[in-house]
């Protein structure tokens, strides 16, 4: 999970339960007889097993009855769900280019630099930003993107990805440059 701005975030997948317990009043608790919660305003159900929730903002209302009838005020979170992963795309910064033998290919100068510039879409009103952005030169191990990239003379295999702040994480895209 993930908080930021007074909001609560959650991937997909991630599975809730609703543990309660009877408080003990005067040295008395009859115990939990049953815990019911309902997922936008849908008939309540009752809570046997973990649940998960579908992306988007998610207002989930519960409340548990102990088993001499007592039920306690009705409690509700608003949680955003987020199922999409983050996008990135390789944005040239100076220097001289040109179109290289294939789509995913193209030719650079020395000076040119290279970015990556990275977004969390909105997708049913949700978006937990990007933590991170990694890139790999050729077959070397990840790097965290913080600057823009320079690369010696020779051809380089750039892979990036990124992720963002529930865990969802981009399908690795590669460009080759072929830096003269």
């Amino acid at each position: 999970l993930y908080s930021s701005g007074g909001r609560d975030y959650a991937p997909v997948n991630f599975s809730y339960t609703l543990p309660a317990t009877d408080p003990v009043v005067a040295g008395v608790a009859s115990g939990v007889k049953e815990t019911l919660f309902s997922v936008d305003g849908a008939d309540f159900a009752l809570s046997s097993s973990p649940f998960s929730l579908r992306e988007g903002i998610r207002s989930v209302r519960f409340q548990s009855r102990d088993n001499v009838g007592h039920l306690e005020l009705l409690k509700s979170a608003t949680v955003h769900v987020d199922a999409t992963a983050p996008e990135t795309a390789l944005k040239v910064v100076g220097g001289a280019q040109a179109p290289g033998p294939d789509n995913a290919t193209f030719y650079a100068s020395s000076d040119t630099k290279i970015g990556l510039v990275t977004v969390d879409p909105l997708a049913q009103c949700v978006a937990s930003g990007v933590s991170a952005t990694e890139f790999t030169d050729n077959a070397g191990g990840p790097t965290v993107f913080t600057e823009p990239i320079s690369l010696a003379p020779g051809e380089h295999l750039l892979s990036y990805r990124s992720l963002d702040n529930v865990g969802n994480m981009e399908v690795l895209r590669s460009t080759r440059v072929l830096v003269d």
